[in-house]
This record gives structure tokens, sequence and C-alpha cells, in this order.
């Protein structure tokens, strides 16, 4: 493998550029990251209000209700197609696949005047699109591309999402006031194709492809660290081996707070008294944080193992549980309590996906977190639904905030009792050159 990739340096124009091809995959990760779940999740709220308002007989359950349609058929269809991630060109057709189909639900939205006919586009529609939307980018792709620098990147490619919870809110709201939703549903569609489709021709499935490395290393480099390196297990393997269901733990527990606690922070702000701008200001500050946790625990990740920083975190993530337990209507200490919760969620949301390349390998990330998928997106849409459910039974978020504490405690018992898979039970699985295919 070394030799091959090495004679090809020369002949790919990705490995002749001055920097480190990898990087442009995290560039493209971040762009395709912003749009499709700034247009999904966070640009969606912004809609509720004109849609509802203009559109008889409609509801807001209508729009949510489509959201979590989307949901659950991108989780059931995401183990089917998943796997294509691992083959060389798999990444770029699906991404333009994705790119297409969502420009042309978003067209089909704009015109809709019926709440089936949303839940059609958007729900059944997007949920399809969804299967091959950027996830697959930031999971399965981006964690081939490095491995000393892996935290670093993955902090990178998914800090799209918390900047498009930052910037699309306030650019959808602009363009309605000008536009009107119809039209802006239609600049939302232009800008999708615009991004996903151009830049998933960028996609390359890992630096051998190319005559790369890892990190951009020397061949000198890259034969050394193979030596430890690129020691993976197939899908099947891993599903065999209790540390995988340790971290199916991990994230399960994890992503119940990872959606339910930015859904339901304005709602239990304003349950404690805060007016609807302040309750919007802890959900800024919140979001601010998010991206900002990306590098700090990033650093952490490259400096220490990832389960080492993993307990770390649920410990930290805990603790601020536990404190927004106790505030009350303090309404300052509730403001920074909004800003650590979003440094303890963004953390997480850098840290899940190197759970896997680092326990497993590389060369199998696209099946392996295919099949994994659907669990943590059953529990990151329960999250909204359960924090809110145990909130409008008992008239508070207190009881919720235990469970939501509990989880992270759980979530960090498990990690520190998934020890990594010792070097010589691995299989070796060397990630072919693209020469080979």
């Amino acid at each position: 493998m070394a030799a091959d990739g090495g004679s090809r340096a020369g002949s790919s124009w990705q490995a002749r550029l001055p920097f480190y091809y990898g990087w442009v995959v995290v560039a493209a990760a971040f762009a395709t990251n912003f749009i499709s779940t700034g247009v999904m999740l966070w640009s969606l709220s912004v809609f509720v209000g004109p849609m509802t308002s203009e559109l008889d007989g409609w509801r807001r359950s209508d729009l949510f209700g489509a959201l979590a349609l989307r949901s659950i058929i991108t989780a059931i269809g995401v183990p089917f197609i998943s796997r294509f991630l691992d083959r060389p060109r798999g990444a770029i057709v699906l991404m333009a696949l994705s790119g297409v189909l969502e420009t042309g639900v978003l067209v089909g939205v704009s015109r809709v005047n019926h709440p089936g006919e949303f839940v059609a586009l958007f729900g059944v529609g997007g949920g399809i699109a969804g299967m091959a939307e950027a996830w697959g980018v930031s999971s399965a792709i981006v964690p081939k591309w490095f491995v000393r620098r892996r935290p670093r990147a993955m902090a990178l490619s998914t800090m799209g999402t918390g900047a498009a919870a930052l910037v699309m809110p306030l650019v959808v709201t602009g363009l309605i006031q000008s536009l009107g939703w119809r039209s802006t549903w239609v600049v939302l569609a232009g800008a999708t194709f615009a991004i996903i489709v151009p830049l998933s021709l960028l996609m390359v499935r890992q630096p051998e492809d190319v005559g790369l490395h890892t990190d951009g290393a020397t061949e000198a480099v890259a034969r050394e660290a193979r030596r430890t390196e690129d020691r993976s297990f197939t899908a099947g393997q891993a599903f065999r081996m209790p540390v995988t269901w340790l971290l199916v733990v991990v994230l399960f527990m994890t992503s119940l707070n990872t959606v339910g606690l930015p859904a339901n922070i304005v709602p239990m702000f304003a349950s404690r008294g805060f007016t609807a701008e302040g309750a919007a200001l802890a959900l800024t500050l919140y979001g601010l944080m998010s991206v900002i946790a990306r590098f700090g625990w990033g650093i952490l990740a490259e400096r220490t193992h990832v389960r080492t920083s993993v307990v770390a975190l649920t410990v930290y993530a805990a603790s601020v549980m536990l404190l927004l337990i106790l505030a009350g209507g303090n309404k300052p200490a509730l403001m920074v309590l909004a800003a650590a919760t979003g440094y303890a969620v963004g953390g997480m949301i850098v840290m899940g996906p190197l759970l896997w390349p680092t326990y497993l390998g590389r060369a199998h990330l696209g099946a392996i977190n295919g099949f994994m998928y659907p669990i943590t997106a059953l529990a990151s849409s329960m999250g909204p639904y359960v924090l809110s459910r145990i909130a409008d039974s008992t008239g508070a978020y207190t009881a919720g905030l235990w469970l939501l504490l509990a989880a992270w405690l759980v979530a960090g018992v498990a990690m520190f009792m998934a020890r990594p898979p010792a070097p010589a039970t691995a299989s070796p699985a060397p990630i072919p050159p693209a020469a080979r295919h």
C-alpha cells in the first residue's frame, strides 16, 4: 500500500497542492453541514409563524411532525446506503444525489397549501434525501483523512451545525420579511444546490486514493504510523465485541441531551421567569458556546485518549445539570449555565464521531456508522419529547433535568468501562489504494 501510494503522489492534483487535501474535505464538510442542518432544523422554526398564519387549518405540529417523520425515514434508510461511503466514489455520488433531491423538495415546499403536502415533501422526500446528507462526510469520510489531528478536523467539520444555529434563523427571518415565506424556500433550495452539489465533487474517500497519507505525513512517518494505526474491524466483527455496545450506551445516553436540551432551553427559561427575549438570548449563548466547545474539547482529545476526554466531559455535563436544578429562578446564574450547557453539548457533538474510528479503525466507518445511526437518532428524537412531556406532567423541568443528569453519569460509567481493544486482537484491514479499484 505504501509503495503504491507513494508512487502515485505526483499523479493527482490533490497531491500536488501546497497544503494537505484533507483540509479541503474538512471545509466541504463544514459547508455542507451548515446548509443541510441550517435548512432542515434551524430554519424550520422561523417558518412556523408565517406558514401557520397564512395557511388555513395549519398547526405547529404539522411542521414539526414532518420533521419527526423526516428523521425516522432517514434513520431507517441510512444502514442500507452507508456502506457506499466506504467505496471509492461513494461519497461523491451520495452527496450529489442528496443535494439534487433536497433542492427539489424545497422547491416543492414553496408551493404547498395543505399540511399533507408538506408532510409528503419535507417529511418523506426530505427523509429520503437526508439518508445521504452531510453527516456521512463528517462521520465517515473526515476521520479517514486524519489520525493524529482527527479531533481538530472533526471539531472544524462539525462546527457547521453550530454556525448554522447562529446564522440561519436571522438570515431566514430577514428573507421572509423581504420576500415572503414561499420565495424564501426557493432561495434555500438554490443555496442547497449551489453548495452541496459542487462540493460533493471534492469528496475523496481517503488519502490513499490520491497518493497521500493521513495527516499529510511523509512516507517514512506514515510507514511508522501504520504499525499501530489502520487496525480496523469490519461491522460484523464490531457487533460481536462488548466494547462496541458500551460505546452504543455512551452515544445513546448523550444523544438524549444533544437535542433534548437545546430544544427546551427557551420554554425552560420562560418557565423560570425569563421574557421571550431573555430566553432567546439564553439560547444564543448556548449556541455560541456550543461552537467554541468544538475547539476546547477537540484540543483535549488530541492530548489525551478520547476515553479520558469523554469521561471528563460527562462529569462536567452532569455537574452543569445539577447546577441547573439548584439555580431556581436566579437569572444571572441561569444565563451562565445556558452557556455552560452549550459547552457540554457542543463537546459531545465533536467527541461522539471520534469513538468509532478510535476504537474500531477507519476502514469500515461508513458501514459501522450507518448501522449505529438509527440508535443515536432514536435517542436524539426522544430527547425533546421526553423532556417536554415531563414538564407538561409535572409543571416544571426539574425531573427532566434529573433524568438528563443520570444519562450523563451512565454514559460516563460506560465510557470508563470501554477499554480500547488491544492491538494484538485487532483484525488488520489496510485501506486499499484507489489503483486496486
